[in-house]
């Protein structure tokens, strides 16, 4: 070496050591240390003849070039490990600010459920949905629009009340207690414990206070307001906001028009009798219903089932209310025969199921009644035998062939409370469409209320 400073003296007595072979590990390593803080002293180290041989035989044969390419290689790695070490740093960096806005993101479109409005408990058979379809037994959520473009549909609201549509009428379901009617007409029947149920639309507000009603909006009429029994408190609503109040009992009916600011009494009502008598058969009597069982606001002239065939759907007709039976009379049940006592009020409902080549869905469903079912008539013969007491006009009903329930195939079952009937009909391969038909007549215990 051509100088003896501090540093290189030191590095001499390093090679020294490492020459007569009584160096450790740790010089070995500062060495290393030294070579990669200083490059240049490789030139110098490598002119040290002894250094191959007693690096040779303290490193189990390795020559002092490998040791000092060892040396240039760990500085190298170390350089590498540095660079790696940030590009690890700066690319955890970005990945944790690529979690916090997809979180974001994500919150952003993460919304909570609204809470339940009111569930579909009755639908009639004539029934068609503009936009989404809904069927017996569907919850439906708060602030849903509702569009029904023909038939009735009927919901039970969270508070109790039952509300009724006539399509076509688009609703808006607010929440439990109050409906925004946009168009069309609604039927609203209001237990005790429902008091306070609500309908807006443009023209009113009508808080129910315990009764039976219809409110009617159309573009052209305004809104209208009809009360069956009870009475409702409607508040107008004209351009400058909220306006006068009226009560409204039994037998009135009320115009509100927010455009023109008019409020006035109607004096014709018996217009309104047929509507009233319409939601009263699409759910009379009959607290709910699930599965593919539909209603039908009017009694069909003709059950045959070329006439009235039930594509997907089975059919619940409300024969009649508050007959009474003339004699006493025995219907053959599962279990054995029931007698019915001669003055017994009752009222009937079939069931009624001719399936075209279109059926797809499974026939099943249930209803649920108001009242307890007296008696099931499931028989070809015991149907003809009680024709004529539901029906004076002996209306077409399916004579010549057929069409009680079959034993094992077709399964009717009542609750134990006695108010709740299971329906599950059976179909066979490769049958005549144009003569199947199921029938069944449910008799349940008139009430008087």
């Amino acid at each position: 070496m051509a100088s003896n400073s501090p540093e290189q003296t030191a590095i001499r007595v390093l090679l020294d050591d490492i020459a007569t072979g009584r160096s450790e590990r740790n010089q070995i390593a500062k060495l290393n240390a030294a070579i990669r803080a200083d490059p240049s002293l490789l030139s110098e180290i490598i002119n040290f003849a002894q250094v191959e041989a007693c690096c040779r035989n303290f490193t189990d044969h390795q020559s002092s070039l490998d040791l000092l390419v060892s040396a240039a290689k760990q500085q190298g790695d170390q350089s590498r490990t540095d660079r790696s070490t940030h590009r690890w740093a700066t690319l955890g960096s970005i990945s944790s600010i690529a979690l916090v806005l997809l979180i974001g993101v994500m919150l952003s479109f993460y919304r909570p459920l609204p809470p339940v409005s009111c569930k579909l408990i009755g639908l009639t058979a004539d029934a068609r949905w503009g936009g989404q379809e809904y069927n017996p037994g569907d919850l439906v959520l708060e602030r849903m629009t509702l569009t029904l473009e023909q038939g009735i549909a009927s919901f039970e609201l969270v508070d109790g009340a039952i509300v009724s549509i006539h399509g076509p009428t688009t609703i808006e379901t607010t929440n439990g207690q109050e409906t925004k009617l946009i168009d069309g007409t609604l039927h609203a029947f209001v237990s005790h414990d429902a008091v306070g149920y609500t309908v807006n639309t443009i023209d009113a507000e009508v808080v129910d206070l315990g009764t039976e009603f219809i409110v009617e909006r159309r573009e052209e009429l305004g809104t209208r307001v009809v009360v069956k029994q009870g009475k409702v408190e409607a508040r107008a609503i004209n351009a400058s906001g909220p306006g006068s109040v009226y009560e409204l009992s039994a037998g009135w009916a009320r115009e509100f028009h927010a455009d023109t600011g008019l409020v006035k009494d109607l004096a014709e009502l018996q217009q309104w009798e047929k509507q009233f008598e319409s939601f009263e058969n699409a759910r009379g009597g009959i607290t709910r219903l699930d599965g593919i069982v539909r209603t039908t606001p009017s009694f069909p002239a003709d059950l045959r089932p070329t006439q009235m065939p039930t594509n997907n759907y089975i059919m619940l007709v409300r024969e009649a209310v508050g007959i009474e039976l003339q004699e006493d009379l025995v219907i053959q049940q599962e279990d054995g025969p029931v007698s019915i006592r001669k003055g017994t009020l009752l009222d009937s409902y079939l069931l009624h199921f001719a399936p075209s080549v279109e059926t797809t869905r499974p026939p099943i469903g249930t209803v649920q009644f108001t009242q307890p079912v007296v008696a099931l008539v499931r028989s070809t013969d015991d149907l003809r035998k009680t024709d004529a007491i539901v029906s004076d006009s002996n209306r077409n009903f399916p004579l010549e062939q057929e069409r009680g329930l079959e034993a094992g195939a077709d399964r009717i079952e009542i609750s134990d409370d006695r108010k709740t009937v299971s329906v599950h009909f059976g179909r066979e391969a490769n049958e005549d469409y144009a003569r199947q038909v199921d029938q069944a007549r449910i008799w349940v215990l008139h009430s008087t209320n």
